[in-house]
């Protein structure tokens, strides 16, 4: 017995038999021939090619993003004495990277629909929530008759905790209410669905990208600011199903037809028209 210096009264489950505890020895083992582990070596295999494709896949397509971002020209529309008066701010999305011409952006969709108004982009690339303060102050001294802000992806990727998100877009907004005379806010939405990303990294943007939308909603609703919703869940997502058609050659920034489906969205928010 193991219960050597134990009252086994006391401990009864800890007096087992030195027998009930013998190893199994090398020889009582069944050897199988190797042609048995062929398959799951196999399989193995098939698994590490994969994953080795996906990641030159994804680090090829974060190449591509870069080129996009270098090419890519922001459309702004700058009449000083126009009768209606638009500010953009926020990341890539607002500059307008990954559309073929900057008429075909965001920005450019507004410049079609309003050829008299006053349009200023002051989107970046890599721009993040926090950037959103300094973006303002460039035109804390000037009016508009509509704000739009595009963010939100980057804080996403890169992780920026929740709480600080939450700060910085509340700052942001309350700066925005005070210079223009509506307010639109977005995010990127499901940025886990973008083709670019391999699993699991997709599962992982997809949980931060909903938790993002959801503060947003939360934030916009508690400074009346228009939220524009552009989350879908996965298999509701008819940029996944056709990504050729949205996504431009990164696999990530939309491209001219992307641009302009959130442009309607946008839009439906407004209480002007053309």
């Amino acid at each position: 017995m193991i219960c050597q210096g134990l009252d086994a009264s006391r401990a009864p489950i800890l007096c087992l038999a030195v027998d009930d505890l013998a190893p199994v020895r090398y020889h009582e083992v069944d050897e199988q021939p190797m042609w048995f582990y062929l398959p799951i070596i196999g399989i193995l295999v098939i698994l590490k090619g994969r994953f080795v494709a996906q990641f030159l896949f994804f680090l090829w397509k974060v190449r591509t993003g870069r080129g996009l971002a270098r090419s890519s020209q922001a459309f702004q529309q700058l009449r000083p004495d126009g009768r209606l008066r638009i500010l953009l701010i926020g990341d890539s999305t607002v500059f307008g990277t990954g559309a073929d011409d900057p008429s075909a952006t965001i920005a450019g969709c507004f410049g079609r629909d309003f050829p008299e108004a006053h349009i200023r982009n002051l989107g970046v690339n890599g721009g993040k929530v926090a950037g959103l303060a300094g973006q303002l102050a460039q035109v804390r001294d000037e009016q508009y008759d509509l704000i739009v802000v595009l963010v939100g992806g980057n804080d996403v990727i890169r992780n920026t905790p929740l709480e600080a998100v939450a700060r910085d877009i509340r700052t942001a907004l309350m700066m925005a209410r005070q210079i223009g005379r509506q307010v639109v806010l977005l995010s990127q939405g499901n940025i886990g669905n973008a083709p670019i990303f391999p699993w699991p990294l997709y599962h992982i943007y997809t949980r931060r990208a909903r938790r993002l939308r959801d503060m947003f909603m939360t934030v916009a609703n508690e400074q009346n600011v228009r939220f524009v919703d552009l989350f879908l869940e996965r298999d509701a997502d008819p940029w996944r199903r056709d990504p050729n058609r949205y996504y431009s050659a990164d696999h990530f920034h939309p491209n001219g037809t992307g641009y302009g489906e959130w442009y309607e969205k946008i839009k439906e928010r407004l209480t002007f028209n053309k």
